[in-house]
């Protein structure tokens, strides 16, 4: 299981987009941290945190602890695919090896993960900025989809997982 040894601290504009989505409505930080990676991933969407502005968005280490299986199956998920055209041999082995402490690929898909996330969650601040309720809820059905699609994870759509949760 991951391991969480610090907060993760986001800064500048792209702090203030966090915080701004978290406020209107309601998304815990890890939540938007990781909708904004998928995003940034499904779109091929890095960035990096700026210093902009001194704002941050902290998302505390027990936060992500409690979050850590999903959290590692997203990290696992953009490894494999971002390695598997580089090195189809040792992807599987770098994406699902052990998150030790000690072991310093465990950073690297972080910090992969991280890239996406500070890409995408600008995508999110777009899709969800001054839109109606209705179209927000298609932009998040629509990312899912993409999502899914591109990590090849099942043939499942998103509406039959939300028919077989009875949404």
């Amino acid at each position: 299981m991951l391991t969480f040894q610090t907060d993760i601290v986001i800064k500048g504009k792209k702090a203030e987009k966090y915080q701004e989505l978290s406020n209107k409505y309601g998304f815990l930080l890890v939540d938007i941290y990781m909708m904004s990676g998928v995003l940034g991933f499904i779109n091929n969407q890095k960035d990096v945190a700026d210093n902009d502005s001194n704002i941050t968005a902290n998302i505390p280490r027990n936060v992500l602890q409690s979050r850590s299986d999903k959290i590692d199956f997203l990290y696992q998920i953009v490894t494999l695919t971002e390695e598997i055209d580089v090195d189809a041999e040792n992807a599987m082995k770098l994406a699902f090896e052990e998150n030790s402490i000690a072991n310093p690929k465990k950073l690297y898909k972080r910090e992969l993960f991280d890239d996406y996330a500070m890409g995408g969650i600008d995508i999110l601040y777009d899709m969800l900025s001054d839109v109606e309720f209705d179209k927000q809820v298609d932009n998040i059905k629509d990312i899912l989809d993409k999502f899914f699609e591109k990590s090849n994870l099942g043939q499942k759509t998103v509406n039959d997982i939300l028919e077989e949760e009875g949404l």
